[in-house]
Formats: structure tokens, C-alpha cells, sequence
């Protein structure tokens, strides 16, 4: 008796650790994002950093998703040194995780069925990594730092390229983790091979996740966002041909991907500029408008009840993530010269499709991962239940109770998407932006630089923060970074 309550009073002490770590994660999270989306991005990178600092050493989580919204967060506020120095942290600490071997992942597996997803180390999403690269490059745009840019973006474009290699690889790793643990024990595979192909299961999440099959997803897990600034900077910045034939190459897989019209302007121009009809040089001057564009989507968790197959144990439930889509701050933004409209933006890339893309294809591994811890959890309360009694049973189950959850943490500062607008530059040098939900109210002017050509970055997590841009122009071999005080809000 004394042993029992021992191991009772020991495991309450983990279950209350473990909801509390949970909701601690949940709070802190969400007092980032009231910060971020009203615009307060010194407060927000200043809690990011506070937090990363916390769990430094105690809880990788921590490290690295803290660091992620920590480093987006400076860049809003234009601190782009302090920006790239964090996201080389990012980097770093998604190398380490890249760089483990088998023998990690085999272990990293068996704590997930142990315990759940969220209990591991927040590694990151493949897309998180293109963005980290993708927000360097736009950073090192913002310092006049070309050969830095162009390092971004080629490590950008790689890990685009190995995205359909690592997904290959982490289906392979998960099948073969499967049949280890069938193997383990014939009476508990038999019992996990019950609840894998249980036909009301998969019933029961269809049912619960009809949006899956609705999703339009990017092919190969490309960013159409990342693809384009590449095509981009290659275009206004390229040293010879070999980069402007690299930059037709982006925007001819950008234009397959998205209706937008001005990634057609772009490569138009492009291809008689490599066929001689017109030199660089020569274009007139020319302005694009980049308008990062609202909040992209968080996770939710869903419960969905799946059977099993013990005397005393009927039912339990699966704990999985949801995609939650939240708001644009704008349908769209208006571009004049102050008297004349110019132009008004259209969306190029929506991160929502991005993230979607890869949540999809990775949900079959979530639902094999909580399958198996639950059936796994299951058997153990039932086995506890015969050993020990009631209490053994009971204990089990708080413990399964406990540890039932989904893991629901992201990258919460990316935004729902970007949007692009091109046209030449007005002769006054002046651009005013108006978005239709905010009225006749002018949300950000700008000054143009006297360059041939020039990129407006605008950013505008929500209608209820202010509009912050800043401007790069490009000049015949190098481009400069313009200062804050060119732009007015």
C-alpha cells in the first residue's frame, strides 16, 4: 500500500509539472502576440528575448521558437543587425537538430509516444527555416550587404530544394518506428496493429478535419514569397548573365504558382532584356511595393475519441493540432503620387498555403504518433489496472489524461501574406498608401530615393498597427539602404 501511494503522489507531482509548463508556454505566448499585433515591437521583442533567456539551457523549445519570434519581431522594428544576429542563432540551432543522427530520432520517437509531440524541443517547420534565410536576405537588402544577400537566398533556395528529401525521409523513419514498437511485445502489437487500422478512425478524422482535402496547397513546399525576392534581387542586382537567367528561372515558377500580374510584368521585361532588345540600364524607373500583409494562422488542439480494445478501456481520446487562419489587415493597399493613383497591391504568396502545404503532409505522422502513445498509455493503465488495482488504473489514467495533448507551437509572427505592386516611378517621388478598410486616411508615406529602381517593404501585422516601411533602392552595381526619415505614418 505504501508503495502504491508513493507512486501515486510521484506521478501527480509530473502531471501537475507538465500542465503547468503547458500553460505557462500558452500564456506567454499569447502576451507576445497582444504585444506584436498592436504594433509594439520593442515590447515584443523584449518579452521574445526574456523568455529565450528562461529557458536557456532548461527547455530547447524555448530556445529556438523564442529566438524565431524575437528575431521577426526586431525586424519589424527595423533593428535588422540585432534581427540577423538572432536569426543566426535560428540557424544554428536548427543545424544541431539537422546534424543528429538516427540513433536521436529513434529516441525522439519513443519520448513522443511516451509522453506526446510537444515534449521534445520545438525544432522548427521546413518553412521556418526558408523564412529565417529569406528574412536574412531582406535584412542584409536593408544594410547594403549584396554578397550576404545573395548567401541567404542560395541557402533559401536549398532548403527548398530538400524539402521533398526530408519528408521522404521522416515517412520512412516513422514506418520503421512503427513496426519496431509492433514487435516489442506480440500481445501490445496486436493491439497497436488494432488501433492503426481501426476503420473509424480514420472515419472520425475525416469527419473532424473535412478542411484537409479542401486545402490548395504549393507544390514541392515551395515559399512563392522566397522564389520571387530571389528572382527579384537577381534581376536588379545581378552581376552577369548567368544571375538574370537565374532570375527568369524564379519568376517563371512564381508566375505557374500565382495569378499575380506583376510577376508576368517582371518577366516580360526580363526576357527582352536577355534577348537584347533593351538593356538594363535603360529600363525606366521602376518601383515595387512588398506588403507584408497580417497574421498568419496558430494551432489549435482537436480531441477525437478512438476505440480500443481492453475489457475496462472502451474509448479514449487523441489529442491533435489545427491550423486557426486569422486576419489580413488589409484586402489590399492603394498607391498614389498623392494626386494620381498608381497602382494597388495583389497577393503573391499566402504563408497561409505555405504552412498549409506542410501541415498536410505531415498530419498522417501525427495521427500514427498519437495513436500509439494513447494505445500505448492504454495499455499501460490496463496492465497497471490488474497489477495494482483501482489505484494503479487510476493513477494510469491521470497520467494518460495528463499527457494526452497536441503540440501547438509555431512561428506566430509570420504574417498571412504578401502582397506585390509594380509601376514606374511617379515624378514628384512620392508614394502615399491608403488601404480601403481604413477610409480616406493616409496609413504611410514615403519619399522616394533619386535611384532607378527601388523596393518599398511595408509591413502591417493588423488594422489596428501602424504601417512601418522602409525603402531599398538599387543602383547600376550596388544598392543602398534609405533611412527611417524618408518615411512618414
Amino acid at each position: 500500500m505504501k508503495k502504491q501511494k508513493t507512486i501515486a503522489f510521484l506521478l501527480c507531482l509530473i502531471i501537475v509539472s507538465i500542465l503547468s509548463g503547458c500553460a505557462g508556454h500558452k500564456k506567454s505566448l499569447g502576451q507576445f502576440d497582444a504585444k506584436y499585433v498592436n504594433g509594439l515591437y520593442a515590447e515584443s521583442t523584449q518579452l521574445a528575448l526574456e523568455k529565450q533567456k528562461s529557458l536557456l539551457g532548461k527547455q530547447g523549445s524555448g530556445n529556438l521558437l523564442w529566438t524565431l519570434q524575437a528575431a521577426a519581431s526586431s525586424r519589424a522594428a527595423s533593428d535588422y543587425e540585432i534581427s540577423s544576429e538572432l536569426f543566426d542563432q535560428c540557424e544554428a540551432i536548427m543545424k544541431k537538430y539537422d546534424e543528429e543522427g538516427t540513433l536521436k530520432e529513434a529516441t525522439n520517437y519513443a519520448a513522443q509516444i511516451a509522453v506526446n509531440d510537444a515534449v521534445l524541443d520545438y525544432r522548427g517547420q521546413v518553412y521556418d527555416g526558408v523564412m529565417v534565410n529569406t528574412y536574412k536576405a531582406l535584412n542584409f537588402m536593408s544594410t547594403g550587404q549584396p554578397d550576404y544577400v545573395r548567401i541567404e537566398m542560395n541557402r533559401a533556395d536549398d532548403r527548398q530544394r530538400r524539402a521533398v528529401e526530408y519528408f521522404a525521409k521522416e515517412i520512412q523513419s516513422r514506418n520503421e518506428a512503427v513496426e519496431k514498437k509492433k514487435e516489442e511485445n506480440e500481445k501490445r502489437g496486436v493491439f497497436l496493429e488494432k488501433a492503426l487500422t481501426n476503420p473509424d478512425l480514420q472515419t472520425s478524422i475525416t469527419n473532424k478535419y473535412p478542411e484537409l482535402e479542401q486545402w490548395e496547397t504549393y507544390p514541392d513546399f515551395v515559399n512563392p514569397f522566397t522564389t520571387y525576392m530571389q528572382g527579384l534581387f537577381l534581376f536588379l542586382g545581378g552581376e552577369d548573365l548567368q544571375d538574370l537567367s537565374k532570375a527568369r528561372d524564379s519568376f517563371r515558377r512564381v508566375v505557374g504558382m500565382t495569378r499575380n500580374p506583376f510577376v508576368g510584368e517582371d518577366l516580360a521585361v526580363l526576357d527582352s532584356v536577355l534577348a537584347a532588345k533593351i538593356s538594363r540600364d535603360a529600363l525606366p524607373a521602376t518601383v515595387w511595393v512588398v506588403f507584408e500583409n497580417g497574421l498568419g494562422p496558430v494551432k489549435d488542439e482537436r480531441r477525437i475519441d478512438i476505440p480500443m480494445f481492453f475489457e475496462k478501456i472502451k474509448y479514449v481520446g487523441i489529442a491533435l493540432p489545427s491550423l486557426c487562419f486569422r486576419d489580413s489587415a488589409f484586402s489590399t493597399l492603394h498607391v498614389s503620387d498623392g494626386i494620381n493613383t498608381l497602382s494597388a497591391t495583389r497577393t503573391l504568396a499566402s504563408m497561409d498555403r505555405v504552412v498549409q502545404s506542410e501541415f498536410k503532409k505531415e498530419f498522417s505522422g501525427i495521427v500514427t504518433r498519437a495513436v500509439l502513445s494513447t494505445a500505448l498509455k492504454s495499455y499501460v493503465q490496463y496492465e497497471a489496472g490488474r497489477e495494482y488495482g483501482d489505484l494503479g488504473s487510476l493513477v494510469a489514467g491521470l497520467y494518460q489524461v495528463a499527457t494526452t495533448q497536441a503540440d501547438v507551437r509555431n512561428w506566430t509572427a509570420l504574417p498571412k501574406e504578401f502582397q506585390l505592386a509594380r509601376f514606374e516611378r511617379p515624378a514628384n517621388g512620392i508614394l502615399s498608401f491608403r488601404a480601403p478598410e481604413a477610409g480616406t486616411s493616409e496609413i504611410l508615406s514615403v519619399n522616394l530615393p533619386n535611384a532607378q529602381f527601388a523596393i518599398v517593404y511595408v509591413k502591417v501585422p493588423s488594422a489596428m498597427a501602424p504601417a512601418v516601411g522602409h525603402v531599398i533602392s538599387f543602383g547600376r552595381e550596388m544598392f543602398v539602404h534609405v533611412d527611417k526619415g524618408d518615411i512618414s505614418n
